[in-house]
C-alpha cells in the first residue's frame, strides 16, 4: 500500500538530478533524505528524440531509490524552465475568463511553430494589488513530446510520475516557504547558472513575469563576463521586467533572491554595490523545514542549499 505521507521531489537541471524525500505528519514536513545524482547526458531538447537514453535516465533514478524509503512510490518532478515557453500579458482587471482564453489562443497562434495539439497549455490569472492598473495573465506551454519522454523514463522505474512542473515555479514555492517577507512587495528571484540567467518577478507573493538571458549577450558568453558586468546585466533585466507590469514607475524591487548552480559571494557583492534599495541574499529552501539527515546529506547542502530550491519546492 502506498504511504501517502511520504513525498519525493526530483529536480532535473542540465546533467544534475536532485532528490528530496520528505514525510508529512499532522501538517508538518520533515525532510529525511537528500541525494544528488549525475545524469549520463543533459536532459534537454536534444534527447527527446533519443529513446536509447531513457533506460540510462531510469537507471540513475533506480540506483538512487536504494538510498530512500522503500514505501516511496510516486515522484513530483521539476524540469528546466528552458524546456517550456512562458508568456505573460496585461489584462483589464474586470476581464472575464472566456476573454482571457481567447487572448491566449491568439498569443499561441503567434508563438507556436508546430500544430496546437502538440502542446499542453496552462494559465493563471494573477490579480495584482490595486496600485497596478492592470492584472497579469501567465501561461506556460510545454511540448507533449517532453511530457511523454519523462513519463517513459518513470515507466522504467518503480515510481509513478505524480506531478510534472517547471523549476521556476517550484523554486518560487521554496522561496515563499523559507522567507515569509517574500509574500509582501516586489521581489526578484534569479536562477544563476554559468551559461544561463533566469529571472522571475513576484508581487505580494504572486508570480508576475519572468525572462531569461541567453548563453551569449552579443558575442560574449555569460560565463566569460566579469562579475561586475554580469551583475549589471542582471540589474538591467530586473528593471526591464518591472517596467512590463508597472508603467507608472512607482513600484520598486526591495529584495533580490539568488538560486542556481553558479551563485557566488563575489557576484552577490557586486549586486549589492549597485543597489539603491534592494537587499540581496541566497535562497535557503530548508529555512523553515524540519529535517533529520545523515552527515553525508547535511554536508551536501551545507555550502549551497540554494541549489536544492527546486527539488524542495516539489515536496511543499
Amino acid at each position: 500500500m502506498e504511504n501517502e505521507s511520504l513525498k519525493l521531489g526530483i529536480s532535473f537541471l542540465h546533467d544534475k538530478v536532485r532528490f528530496i524525500e520528505a514525510e508529512e505528519l499532522s501538517g508538518f514536513l520533515n525532510i529525511m533524505s537528500i541525494v544528488e545524482g549525475q545524469l549520463p547526458v543533459p536532459l534537454d531538447f536534444n534527447v527527446l528524440g533519443n529513446s536509447d537514453q531513457i533506460p540510462q535516465f531510469a537507471d540513475v533514478i533506480d540506483k538512487t531509490l536504494d538510498n530512500l524509503h522503500s514505501d516511496v512510490q510516486t515522484a513530483r518532478v521539476a524540469v528546466d524552465r528552458k524546456l517550456a515557453i512562458k508568456k505573460t500579458f496585461a489584462v483589464d482587471k474586470d476581464l472575464q475568463d472566456q476573454e482571457i482564453r481567447s487572448q491566449i489562443e491568439w498569443e499561441l497562434e503567434q508563438l507556436l511553430i508546430a500544430p496546437r495539439d502538440e502542446y499542453n497549455v496552462g494559465y493563471e490569472h494573477v490579480q495584482l494589488p490595486h496600485q497596478f492598473e492592470k492584472d497579469i495573465v501567465v501561461f506556460v506551454i510545454v511540448r507533449k513530446a517532453l511530457v511523454e519522454y519523462i513519463q517513459n523514463i518513470f515507466r522504467k522505474t518503480r515510481l509513478r510520475l505524480e506531478i510534472l512542473d517547471i523549476d521556476l515555479f517550484s523554486s518560487i514555492r521554496s522561496l515563499l516557504n523559507s522567507t515569509h517577507d517574500a509574500a509582501n512587495g516586489a521581489k526578484a528571484l534569479i536562477d544563476v547558472n554559468n551559461n544561463h540567467l533566469g529571472f522571475s518577478l513576484l508581487v505580494d507573493g504572486n508570480y508576475a513575469v519572468s525572462s531569461e538571458l541567453p548563453s551569449k549577450v552579443g558575442d560574449e558568453p555569460i560565463e566569460d563576463m566579469d562579475m561586475a558586468e554580469r551583475a549589471g546585466r542582471m540589474q538591467n533585466e530586473i528593471e526591464t521586467m518591472l517596467q512590463k507590469i508597472d508603467q507608472t514607475g512607482t513600484i520598486n524591487v526591495d529584495h533580490i533572491y539568488l538560486t542556481g548552480e553558479a551563485c557566488s559571494d563575489e557576484l552577490t557583492e557586486e549586486l549589492v554595490k549597485i543597489q539603491n534599495r534592494a537587499a540581496v541574499s541566497y535562497v535557503n529552501p530548508f529555512q523553515n523545514i524540519h529535517r533529520q539527515l545523515n552527515i553525508e546529506a547535511e554536508m551536501l547542502i551545507e555550502k549551497h542549499p540554494e541549489r536544492f530550491a527546486s527539488a524542495v519546492g516539489m515536496v511543499l
